[in-house]
């Protein structure tokens, strides 16, 4: 990546010093949708081009600032995973319970003729559709977010090479 300074990397919104400032979104977004293209057996790297002469000591706070920006994330991810799991956890509860609910009303109708074989048909149908949520989240809505926490960690783990002039 080039940038014409190390200031481009970071977020000017992020009023804390530079160690625990936040890269700027587009810098992290441009880093992230690379790295999501390279194989995950292949090692990450982080190479800035910059076109300004750099300390090694602010060089060194610059990859600081790198990696505490991907912790961070990796940080977020993980509770928005948690938030996701608790999520399911209640889902289930209430969708089993509709399900058990649904399931004991259907034996109940099951000896009316006529218009109960369609009540008692709908709500099996509904006892089904309130594990939807639950199925769709332990099966499918988690998995996006633990690709997710991997790049961010194979991004903080990274090696960051400066290179300047």
């Amino acid at each position: 990546m080039r940038v014409d300074s190390l200031d481009d990397l970071l977020d000017e919104r992020d009023p804390t010093p530079v160690p625990g400032k936040d890269l700027n979104p587009y810098v992290s977004e441009f880093v992230v949708s690379w790295a999501r293209e390279i194989p995950v057996r292949d090692q990450l790297a982080i190479r800035l081009h910059v076109s300004e002469e750099v300390s090694p000591e602010r060089g060194r706070r610059a990859e600081e600032s790198i990696r505490a920006a991907f912790e961070h994330e990796i940080g977020l991810a993980e509770r928005r995973l948690r938030a996701l799991f608790r999520e399911g956890r209640v889902s289930l509860m209430v969708g089993l319970s509709a399900l058990a609910v649904s399931l004991v009303g259907s034996q109940v109708i099951a000896a009316s003729e006529g218009v109960g074989v369609l009540l008692r048909e709908g709500l099996i149908v509904a006892g089904w559709v309130a594990m939807w949520k639950p199925i769709q989240i332990y099966l499918y809505d988690w998995w996006p977010i633990r690709r997710e926490i991997r790049i961010y960690r194979r991004l903080a783990q990274a090696p960051v090479d400066l290179v300047t002039g």
